[in-house]
């Protein structure tokens, strides 16, 4: 079975099975009237009434779709075009008349159809105009069944009783009881022909559109880089951009339009001079494709001076992250202008060119999220459904959620490297990633997203997620079988607790600061090194949401038994405050690792009178932020 054939089942045969079976109880020997026979319903109520052993009586409008009928050997055929089947059918019955109508015409016609319905028959009402009342039904035959169905009324108010109906169908095509229906495709980007051909009332079966075949490929399967063609890369200037470019180049573009704000880096002018000397045309364009007039120039440029556009690589962006509480309309606007603007502009203005591959350059933060990057993620997610959109009107398009590459773009930078490790990310090298970006323009999906990852270390941070049917999914199959082999720790216990136990007092202090910072960094996608111990951590953008993320944080890491409390951030609100929370309230540590006033603020009060040599020994387990206050007490005489 084709997709096409697939296409033309659901709606058809559900209404009919559901009309003739559930509604009618249509039994075998009993007579059953079919209006419009050689639609798509029509049919497929003709195949089920032929299984159910009943006598079928079919109405048609044209000599064609009553010559179609015949050749199935439907045993009476009339015209839908006159109300004579009614007296046909009065004749051929003896009188005794029809035990099931599935109607489907309107005016005169339900009146004549009732006529022949037999006195304790069944009408099944599919038409929605000019139907008749339950009332004017009884009126004329009060021992007759009525029903009207809504299919999607149906649907909606009892889906585990069509899922059942669906699955029977199933079952039924599986053992080749029934069939696919006749049909008439048409491209779905000529869909104002289809309508208009229903309209017309012409076509036997069903009318399906068709999607475009994949697009992006030759013959060979690779992607469709044709010598004789343009190709546009946008944020072609720096970065990633060059280097698909020379991907192109190499797989046989000889025309590249590069576009940038900003004049190309030392790194790209060098590859664009290797580039030239290969024979390839590079056209550098410095434009902001958030603006229609660029592009308008840009678009100009390559229609009256090079070959026809044949490809768009969509991949200009700007970074401007913030938690929320520090965001502003501004910073999600410049965030958003060359993602949003550039890529709907991108779209509307190449609408009537045949592209080979439209390629956005999208980001897995749009698809997992990530602290500090809410105007990110959004812009990032309009790219996906932009690529949706395009697809649904026949156009190609493909949008990549790319993971952080590791030699090119703001992930390059060790410290934000370090960040997404953290959060059990890894980083695509760029042969690699230029290697997938080839493949993804042959396969051409919709939408797909290229991110190593470690799955068990990602969920251990995100367990507040995994109700949501991805990530019951992904741990569904981290579950059966692993896709990232982890290490295993020397022990089930956790490293902090463990550290924990073998500090000393005065260590351990210094240890669980350090611990909350670290967490609450990765909550609010920051630096540690950023963090003030006791400056509140609401004025750092802390807000409901990431308090109880860190507050979860927190508890998991330390194996806690019982859940912190679920104001702790509040409590509590510094990371120092926390930190002494958490060794008095959860661990139950020795109370000169905690901090309980400014008497006691300093952890190495009772060690000073054991020497130098006892206060070396402890000075080496002190924070930092210990040895500058201790030098503080010392210095005022403290």
């Amino acid at each position: 079975m084709t997709f096409e054939d697939a296409a033309a089942i659901p709606s058809a045969y559900l209404t009919a099975y559901y009309g003739l079976h559930t509604l009618a109880g249509l039994a075998a020997g009993e007579r059953v009237l079919i209006h419009a026979a050689a639609g798509g319903v029509g049919l497929a109520a003709v195949q089920l009434a032929r299984r159910a052993g009943a006598e079928i009586f079919a109405t048609a409008g044209s000599p064609e779709k009553r010559e179609y009928l015949a050749s199935l050997g439907v045993q009476h055929i009339l015209s839908s075009r006159s109300l004579d089947f009614a007296e046909q059918i009065v004749e051929l019955t003896g009188g005794r008349g029809i035990d099931v109508v599935l109607n489907s015409l309107a005016g005169e016609f339900i009146a004549k159809s009732i006529e022949v319905l037999a006195d304790d028959g069944r009408f099944v009402e599919l038409g929605r105009t000019g139907i008749w009342s339950r009332e004017q039904i009884a009126a004329v035959k009060p021992r007759a069944t009525y029903h009207d169905p809504e299919l999607i009324d149906e649907i909606a108010e009892n889906p585990e009783q069509m899922s059942t109906l669906l699955r029977e169908l199933v079952d039924l095509f599986e053992i080749g009881a029934l069939v696919p229906l006749p049909r008439r495709d048409f491209p779905l980007t000529d869909a104002v022909s289809a309508f208009r051909y229903m309209a017309q009332a012409r076509h036997i079966g069903k009318i399906v559109l068709t999607a475009p075949a994949p697009v992006g490929r030759l013959d060979d399967g690779q992607p469709s880089v044709r010598p004789d063609g343009t190709y546009l890369v946008t944020g072609g200037l720096r970065g990633l951009g060059p280097l698909v470019a020379r991907r192109l180049a190499e797989r046989g573009a000889r025309c590249l339009v590069l576009v940038g704000r900003l004049a190309p880096a030392e790194d790209t002018r060098a590859l664009i001079t290797t580039l030239e000397a290969q024979g390839v045309r590079v056209e550098v364009v410095l434009a902001d494709v958030s603006q229609r007039a660029d592009v308008d120039r840009l678009l100009a440029t390559i229609d009256e001076m090079l070959p026809p556009l044949r490809g768009v690589v969509h991949g200009a962006g700007v970074l401007d992250d913030g938690v929320l509480l520090q965001q502003s309309w501004a910073r999600f606007r410049a965030v958003m202008a060359p993602k949003v603007d550039g890529s709907w502009l991108l779209h509307t203005l190449t609408a009537g060119r045949e592209l080979d591959f439209f390629a956005l350059f999208s980001t897995s933060v749009a698809v997992l999220g990530a602290a500090g990057q809410g105007n990110h993620a959004a812009a990032n997610a309009f790219l996906d459904a932009l690529a949706h959109h395009r697809r649904a009107r026949g156009q190609p398009a493909t949008s990549i959620n790319w993971g952080p590459w590791t030699e090119v773009g703001a992930a390059s930078d060790r410290n934000l490297s370090e960040h997404f490790m953290a959060k059990g990310y890894g980083g695509i090298p760029v042969e690699v990633g230029l290697d997938l970006f080839e493949n993804l323009l042959s396969d051409s999906p919709t939408q797909v997203a290229v991110l190593p990852i470690q799955w068990s270390h990602y969920l251990e941070r995100e367990e507040g997620r995994l109700s949501d049917p991805f990530f019951t999914t992904v741990v569904a199959q981290r579950e059966v079988a692993p896709s990232v082999p982890t290490v295993a720790e020397p022990s089930s216990q956790p490293r902090i607790l463990r550290e924990l136990t073998e500090a000393t007092p005065t260590r351990q202090r210094s240890l669980l600061m350090e611990y909350v910072k670290g967490r609450a960094a990765a909550v609010l996608g920051a630096e540690a090194s950023q963090f003030d111990l006791r400056r509140p951590l609401n004025e750092l953008g802390l807000d409901s949401l990431t308090a109880v993320e860190l507050r979860n944080l927190l508890g998991r890491g330390l194996d806690l038994k019982r859940p912190l409390p679920a104001t702790l951030v509040f409590d509590y609100p510094t990371v120092e405050a926390i930190a002494d929370y958490l060794a008095r309230e959860a661990l139950a540590l020795t109370p000169t690792s905690v901090a309980t006033g400014a008497a006691d603020a300093s952890p190495v009060s009772a060690p000073m009178d054991g020497g130098v040599a006892s206060l070396l020994d402890t000075l080496e387990d002190l924070s930092d932020e210990d040895v500058e206050r201790l030098l503080a007490e010392r210095i005022s005489g403290g």
